[in-house]
């Protein structure tokens, strides 16, 4: 690409160069290795680019420069799945991502790594989760949480109690994704956090289908002074041709406002 820089002094007449940018970007993500039973799978993940800026020497007071930025991204996650005689499942997986981000000039030059570890289990109506997540990177910027899901679904003909609770203590949400995107440099220090950060949250379903299209239910969501509250009844109806309507209609409560939310969705 090509442009062009102005510079407006404070005093003196403005002054300009030609830019121009030649980058170059390539990535790619698919299966590394899977056993020959299928339980035992390696994916991954990665992305690499590179980018030249320059300033033609065409004006004194800019003069000529050149800034180069590199960035690197992968990703590794592994899974194992172990079935029972009984039809239920466990998932032990594991995740890792590293980011090196570098150019020039104070402040550019940026790496990081992301874990985590977790197990899910699922039998019948029942599922069962949990994660450990951490993320670390230069300047003593660390994050760390644990989460985990209790969950069951209502019978086959979506009838009867349902209910998720999804306990979690610090940062829970996806290290690795956050580091692939995140700018860490603009991140607060670890020795800065508030106190909130590391506080206990919870999200809670409970819901009890009376048929399979009407299915009354609360939930509220814990969390530091947002917390949440709210009752509804969900509505589903399912075509013979593949054609199916959702309406939601719930009240809530929150510190700030109440609240009364219709949602509607239509699949085909």
């Amino acid at each position: 690409g090509v442009g062009s820089l102005e510079v407006m002094p404070t005093s003196g007449a403005k002054q300009d160069s030609d830019v121009s940018m030649q980058s170059l970007a390539g990535g790619g993500s698919g299966r590394i290795m899977q056993t020959a039973d299928g339980a035992t799978e390696l994916r991954g993940k990665g992305e690499a680019s590179i980018a030249r800026v320059e300033v033609d020497d065409k004006d004194v007071f800019i003069g000529a420069a050149g800034i180069d930025v590199s960035q690197v991204r992968l990703a590794l996650e592994a899974t194992h799945t172990r079935e029972y005689e009984d039809g239920s499942r466990l998932q032990p997986s594991a995740e890792i991502g590293v980011r090196y981000d570098s150019g020039d000039g104070d402040g550019n030059n940026e790496a990081g790594i992301a874990l985590r570890a977790g197990v899910k289990r699922i039998g019948g109506r029942l599922t069962l989760e949990g994660n450990v997540h951490g993320l670390f990177a230069r300047g003593n910027y660390k994050e760390w949480g644990v989460d985990g899901m209790v969950s069951m679904n209502p019978g086959r003909d979506g009838q009867g109690l349902s209910f998720m609770f999804a306990p979690g203590l610090g940062d829970t949400t996806s290290e690795v994704e956050r580091l692939w995107q995140q700018d860490l440099r603009h991140s607060v220090p670890t020795s800065a956090n508030d106190a909130d950060d590391i506080a206990p949250r919870l999200r809670a379903t409970v819901g009890y289908g009376l048929t399979h299209k009407w299915q009354p239910y609360g939930e509220m969501t814990l969390a530091n002074d947002n917390n949440r509250y709210g009752l509804g009844v969900r509505w589903h109806v399912k075509q013979a041709h593949g054609v199916g309507f959702h309406l939601n209609l719930i009240g809530e409560h929150r510190a700030a406002a109440n609240a009364i939310l219709l949602q509607g969705k239509v699949e085909f």
